[in-house]
């Protein structure tokens, strides 16, 4: 048992947590520093005067629980005559007025019931409408996914032809099939010979002279080159200078190796462009026409195994209305041996 330090009450000091139950007073742990007690000689220990403070007026400190209590007050009240009511009825329920009330009641609680019946198939009714229009909705948007991944699929799948067309008709790969480009069946073809074609050959609004088709390159040499083809030139020589053609849409001059029809390439567009300065090949110009005579090589992938080509020339004159249209309707084919 401890002593307490003000009031000298003794009282459980581990229970208490050194508090003492008669004055509230904190004493410290037995051992501890000792405290200042002057002010403690004043003190009348005799004095048991002391009480704990009263719980009066926390309610206007604590709204919230005043609130509660009238809430609480006000329910008791409610309850409280709604017994008496029950109370009265009982004991007028043998009368001429207690049947008559319970008759009445009976019908407002026939007449609730019609209400609450009907009211509850209405909303039977709405509740099912909701849930229609619910799944409804559920069912559209899976819909609408598939709608929208097809869309993004196929703008994908265009995408990725129209670059592959684009790399093709830079390389100079085959055009797929022995098609002829720019609808061969409905031109005029005429053909001339090498040595015709060397003496100069009028196409349209231009003049070829056409030199030797030779072997530049073969397969594994150059990086660009694909399996099973070779790359070979053509020297041309155009007079560009007397056209008045102002677009940049001439077409240049193509051959068929005997399978397919290949375009002349861009030699500046491959990776390799180095390799034909370096061996001192001219390529021809495939940009640019109508400003200046061009002369050099024509660039083309063939067959590997080919031992000659078929060279065409679009026949194509300008719009005298219109520099910038010109258009074709004949070519000019000459067949040229190959050299190694």
């Amino acid at each position: 048992m401890a002593k307490c330090e003000r009031c000298g009450a003794s009282f459980d000091y581990e229970e208490r947590e050194g508090v003492c139950p008669r004055c509230c007073f904190y004493n410290r742990p037995p051992g501890a520093a000792r405290q200042d007690t002057e002010w403690m000689k004043y003190y009348n220990v005799e004095d048991n005067s002391y009480q704990l403070p009263k719980s009066e007026g926390l309610a206007d400190l604590f709204p919230e629980e005043k609130t509660g209590w009238a809430s609480r007050l006000r329910k008791n009240r409610r309850t409280a005559q709604t017994d008496r009511r029950e109370r009265s009825a009982r004991r007028n329920d043998g009368t001429d007025s207690g049947r008559s009330r319970r008759e009445r009641k009976q019908r407002q609680a026939t007449s609730r019931t019609a209400d609450t019946s009907g009211g509850n198939a209405a909303r039977d009714r709405r509740t099912a409408a909701r849930a229609y229009r619910t799944e409804s909705a559920d069912s559209r948007l899976p819909r609408l996914g598939k709608v929208v991944g097809f869309v993004i699929l196929v703008c994908i799948l265009l995408i990725a032809v129209t670059a592959f067309l684009q790399i093709a008709d830079v390389k100079g790969w085959k055009f797929g099939g022995s098609e002829e480009p720019k609808a061969a069946d409905m031109m005029r073809v005429e053909t001339r010979t090498p040595e015709e074609a060397a003496a100069g050959i009028t196409a349209g609004d231009i003049t070829y002279q056409v030199g030797e088709a030779r072997t530049l390159f073969r397969e594994g040499e150059i990086s660009d080159l694909p399996a099973g083809e070779k790359c070979i030139g053509i020297w041309l020589e155009d007079n560009e200078s007397v056209l008045e053609y102002t677009g940049y849409g001439w077409e240049r001059p193509y051959v068929f190796d005997g399978s397919d029809y290949r375009q002349m390439l861009d030699v500046g567009s491959l990776d390799d462009a180095d390799i034909f300065t370096t061996n001192g090949i001219l390529s021809f110009p495939v940009y640019g026409a109508g400003y200046e005579d061009e002369s050099g090589y024509g660039i083309f992938f063939v067959d590997a195994d080919a031992t000659s080509v078929v060279l065409s020339l679009p026949c194509q004159t300008v719009d005298a209305d219109d520099t910038d249209r010109m258009e074709y309707q004949e070519v000019i084919d000459v067949e040229i041996p190959l050299t190694e």
